[in-house]
């Protein structure tokens, strides 16, 4: 008798009630898709198989975005080092700023002076979000507030860091093929010249 009269419930007959009826079968499965997400994360059931990863998802030579502005502000932030005192770059960035690249192994401090890691590949950074640690792209972020506080002073005109990288990813992002081309690319524009090849 009971499940007949919830059957009448859910039914056309009782329209007020069919609202009623769906929100409980969404809370119903909800609630089956958090206790399995947490029980997931607990590790009681295995993670579903990823996809094996494209071949060109593995590529060394793969060039993206992300890579040309990392290694613009690489090579900007390591003349910058060259040009002045390190202890005056960092002096001009927040606390944060330089907590965040030394704690992801960017910015390397020794006898009060500081040097910067130019090989991604060898900073202290989380793998995934799962990782404990800073992910690359919190290094990134630090990376630009440094640009933006200091200037590009040894080309012709004075101009702050995060604008002058900005120049090259608008003239140059998507415009060569390979890792190589933009390095070389990259270098000489961080040296004053066009960045054509």
């Amino acid at each position: 008798m009971r499940t007949a009269r919830r059957r009448l419930l859910c039914s056309e007959k009782y329209p007020y009630a069919i609202l009623q009826c769906k929100l409980t079968e969404a809370i119903v499965v909800l609630a089956v898709a958090i206790s399995l997400s947490a029980c997931q994360g607990l590790g009681l059931v295995p993670p579903q198989a990823d996809s094996e990863p494209s071949p060109e998802e593995n590529d060394p030579s793969k060039v993206d975005g992300e890579w040309v502005r990392r290694h613009v502000m690489i090579l900007t932030l390591e003349r910058m080092f060259v040009e002045e005192e390190s202890p005056e770059i960092i002096a001009n960035a927040s606390d944060r700023t330089r907590e965040s690249l030394l704690e992801g192994g960017a910015l390397i401090e020794e006898d009060n002076q500081y040097r910067l890691e130019t090989d991604p590949a060898k900073w202290t950074v989380a793998e995934g979000l799962g990782d404990d640690g800073l992910l690359p792209r919190h290094v990134d972020n630090a990376m630009n507030a440094l640009l933006w506080e200091n200037e590009v002073t040894w080309c012709d005109h004075r101009m702050i860091g995060r604008d002058f990288v900005s120049s090259y990813i608008e003239l140059y992002n998507g415009k060569f093929d390979t890792r190589e081309e933009y390095e070389k690319s990259i270098a000489d524009y961080v040296d004053c010249g066009t960045g054509e090849l």
